[in-house]
């Protein structure tokens, strides 16, 4: 397994995509706006489309 990045807030948003894969629809809109607010998201979406793309929804 891969050591977990330099990524700011990498391990909020981690916990908010488990939080969003136990979410209803009506409530994953509402997770995913907060994800793209959250600093550091467009390089831990990068990390994780790398070294863990199963875990993407």
């Amino acid at each position: 397994m891969t050591d977990v990045p330099n990524i700011p807030n990498f391990e909020k948003l981690s916990n908010v995509l488990k939080e969003f894969k136990e979410s209803s629809d009506e409530d994953s809109i509402w997770i995913i706006q907060e994800m793209y607010e959250i600093e550091g998201y467009d390089q831990w979406l990068e990390w994780m489309e790398t070294y863990r793309p199963n875990e993407l929804p």
